[in-house]
């Protein structure tokens, strides 16, 4: 997944010439981040709310660009969304700036995008019956869940899976049927244990 799927294209900007208490009075207002240009448009830097302590070292008369050099972590619109994650996890910071590849920020990036793109990895805004599974991790075992299921024309909706033993890895599906009881029927025939199936109706959260 790409972080230009997924960025906010809502963001506050000043120039680097304006004074630390512009930035600070913005800051204050939205109180998530300002993205610092250059006079050219380009990316300066990026002002979060948590910078609002290093700020006030300064006298408000300040330029920015005498506080602050120019950044150097920062996003392109087509990162992958796991590079970002471990580019916050690294410098422990919670957003970036988005950039297209002539530096003109075209967005914003932070743990609030990421927890969208996990509603639209898990399929929260579908209707339908999830299911979770644990299996041997040994070749052949996905595909086994996947040959079952498409033989019944049933639509995956999201497939995710993660090891929690050596052995062992626990897969979570979404399908677009509501029906638990065909579900489980069709797995008990075809003797696959599973932990739970379970109805989600479509989230309708407006982000």
């Amino acid at each position: 997944m790409y972080v230009k799927n997924w960025f906010n294209k809502n963001f506050e900007y000043i120039y680097l010439n304006k004074h630390v208490k512009d930035v600070l009075e913005l800051i204050h207002e939205n109180k998530e981040c300002v993205v610092i240009l250059r006079h050219d448009n380009t990316l300066y830097n990026i002002i979060r709310y948590e910078d609002i302590e290093f700020l006030n070292n300064f006298e408000g008369n300040k330029e920015i660009y005498e506080i602050l050099d120019p950044v150097d972590i920062f996003l392109y619109n087509d990162d992958l969304i796991e590079d970002a994650m471990l580019m916050m996890l690294e410098n422990r910071v919670k957003i970036f700036p988005v950039v297209d590849h002539e530096m003109y920020p075209v967005g914003i990036f932070g743990f609030y995008e990421i927890v969208k793109a996990f509603r639209g990895l898990s399929s929260m805004e579908e209707d339908g019956t999830k299911i979770m599974l644990v299996r041997d991790d040994v070749p052949g075992e996905l595909k086994k869940l996947l040959d079952i299921i498409s033989k019944e024309n049933i639509n995956i909706l999201s497939l995710m899976t993660h090891k929690i033993k050596k052995d062992k890895r626990i897969i979570t599906l979404k399908i677009n049927i509501k029906d638990v009881s065909f579900v489980s029927d069709l797995f008990d025939k075809n003797g696959i244990d599973y932990e739970a199936i379970f109805e989600e109706e479509a989230s309708i959260w407006d982000f």
